[in-house]
């Protein structure tokens, strides 16, 4: 009888989130003051209680070690991607400080390759990141599974934590779930788009960033 030889898995067209940890709380401990100091001082817009920056404070002095972080980060992950360019920088970065019963709509980031974010407060049951399977047809049959796992999920949920970044495509849909924190403590993050800088090739046009 004949049998399939030389099997393979082809996982195309990934949906990559890259993960990792500040080491030095000390460095998130300081973003997340100046963050309140831009609050105690109104810099920034409030909303329902909801507080957001402006979005330049990569252009601040007070967060310009995040920001080298922040750049060192992504330049790994667009070697990984093989992305030629002459450099990539930071469009826009910005923080929010949210409070109990705040959720943020699905989203994406235009405008921008990268984005990402930083968690700088995370009291407990402050609101998942939850990553949307961007593939407009994936759910056109949705049959009950045995587990769920990687390959067959639809959307990812991701506990906030202390100094995790997360950094993705800027067109994987993306949203906060409803905190229910039990105290006033808030929950701040602190948001980033990247941009890469030099020509790109589409056909016969050359654009240029």
């Amino acid at each position: 009888m004949s049998k399939i030889v030389k099997k393979e898995i082809l996982r195309l067209f990934p949906s990559l989130v890259f993960k990792g940890s500040i080491d030095d709380h000390n460095i998130v401990d300081r973003a997340g003051e100046h963050v309140n100091s831009l609050k105690k001082s109104k810099i920034g817009s409030i909303t329902r209680g909801k507080f957001t920056t402006d979005d330049n404070l990569h252009e601040l002095p007070q967060f310009a070690e995040l920001s080298k972080i922040i750049l060192e980060e992504t330049s790994q992950v667009l070697d990984f991607y093989a992305v030629v360019r002459e450099s990539h920088y930071i469009t826009n970065m910005w923080a929010h400080s949210t409070t109990n019963g705040h959720r943020h709509a699905t989203h994406i980031h235009p405008n921008s390759y990268l984005s990402g974010i930083v968690y700088l407060k995370t009291p407990v049951n402050c609101g998942n990141t939850i990553f949307i399977d961007p593939r407009n047809g994936s759910t056109m049959i949705h049959p009950d599974f045995s587990e769920q796992n990687y390959f067959n999920m639809d959307s990812f949920i991701h506990s906030p934590e202390k100094g995790v970044i997360l950094i993705w495509n800027s067109w994987l849909p993306h949203t906060v779930d409803q905190s229910s924190v039990s105290t006033e403590e808030e929950r701040v993050v602190l948001s980033f788009n990247i941009m890469i800088k030099g020509s790109v090739q589409r056909k016969s046009e050359q654009i240029v960033f």
